[in-house]
């Protein structure tokens, strides 16, 4: 067998890589030791530089899958809590901050942003974590009465790995100490075993990106499905956790109406309403590059059927109107069931708030609006 040679879990089961890379200078980190421990089956290899090993992915058929087969275990570099990338001056956002403990997703999903983001194709796991939490908590003590939403899935998927680090056994509790502090991990998987013992405090939304059946099937490769995910979630509220939901992407297709609706009543048959912190709503959007690589690594994929126009950002967009259409009508289904349910809309202009809402959002008034719906 060559190093890329058999393909990673596509049914949801959880990811398993087939080698383990660790840099010499972090191989005796607690986080690598932990790694190695849970996964003794795996080539776990020392190395000076990772150069031939990036030689060999690039040189494979889809350099980005066959990446996704091998752990890098590295130091984090740079400042750990940062702003949301999705804060610019054209949309309303929803001061949101993140911290990135690792680096490319184990998950395949068709319209990933991360295809056209990211030229290191290894998922690169950073186990200096004593130092990112010790930075961390520093933040979190100076904050007063300041809040501070912070979620960890903004280069991966939060919960995907965290049978093999357990990195949330040490975030919740961290911020479970802090009144003001919010934590969100959100995830396409049911990897919540972890969780079911820590001490939140209700300061941790867990929290599930959502479509269609249609769409998990053919466009969200490695995720769990839809009721494996709605279980977590309710399991997650019986523990005690608040739970969110993001409908993003929504995908226009013929027959999306009565298939998303079903997937909203769906959501509040076995969630629950009452139980539920935050929706968010986001319409199917990318890079010029993105409806590219879709049809490259994807050739079956429906996504570059919808008619895309590039926006004021640059990244190309169904047509205002039809994404107005669209918020209205998910916002009306969820609003039948749970009239009070905060839902906002993420990356769209004060002017589409408007237009579904009937008020035009600043980014203050959706960090109010978020802040609200977690924190007392």
């Amino acid at each position: 067998m060559t190093r890329t040679g058999a393909s990673t879990q596509t049914d949801g089961s959880a990811y398993r890589p087939e080698f383990i890379l660790v840099e010499r200078e972090v191989e005796s980190l607690p986080m690598s030791v932990r790694i190695r421990e849970r996964l003794p089956e795996v080539p776990f290899l020392p190395v000076d530089r990772v150069d031939s090993w990036l030689s060999e992915v690039g040189n494979s058929r889809d350099p980005l899958r066959a990446g996704k087969k091998i752990l890098y275990l590295t130091r984090h570099q740079g400042q750990v809590l940062k702003t949301c990338q999705g804060m610019c001056a054209h949309v309303s956002c929803c001061l949101y901050h993140v911290v990135d403990f690792a680096c490319n997703c184990p998950l395949d999903c068709s319209y990933c942003l991360l295809q056209n983001y990211l030229n290191h194709p290894l998922i690169r796991v950073y186990v200096n974590t004593e130092e990112m939490l010790q930075e961390l908590e520093g933040r979190l003590q100076r904050l007063g009465s300041t809040v501070l939403r912070v979620g960890t899935g903004e280069l991966t998927d939060s919960l995907a790995l965290d049978r093999y680090t357990l990195l949330s056994g040490e975030l919740v509790p961290l911020f479970a100490r802090y009144p003001t502090a919010a934590l969100e991990l959100k995830t396409k998987t049911a990897e919540i075993d972890s969780l079911g013992r820590l001490e939140h405090r209700g300061r941790t939304v867990i929290s599930w990106s959502l479509n269609t059946p249609r769409m998990i099937a053919g466009e969200e490769w490695g995720a769990s499905r839809l009721e494996e995910r709605l279980l977590a979630a309710r399991r997650c509220s019986d523990w005690g956790y608040p739970v969110g939901f993001h409908f993003d992407p929504l995908v226009w297709y013929a027959g999306w109406e009565s298939e998303y609706r079903e997937t909203v009543q769906q959501m509040f048959d076995i969630v629950g309403p009452g139980r539920i912190a935050w929706i968010s709503l986001g319409a199917f959007r990318g890079p010029a590059g993105l409806l590219d690589t879709v049809r490259e690594r994807f050739p079956d994929s429906t996504l570059p059927l919808g008619e895309l126009l590039p926006g004021v950002d640059g990244k190309l967009r169904y047509f205002r109107p039809l994404r107005v259409e669209m918020f209205r009508k998910m916002v009306g289904w969820i609003r039948a069931v749970r009239p009070a349910q905060t839902v906002y809309l993420c990356m769209e202009s004060p002017r589409v708030w408007e237009q579904v809402f009937g008020f035009r959002a600043t980014t203050a008034d959706v960090g109010r609006l978020l802040d609200a719906a977690v924190l007392p």
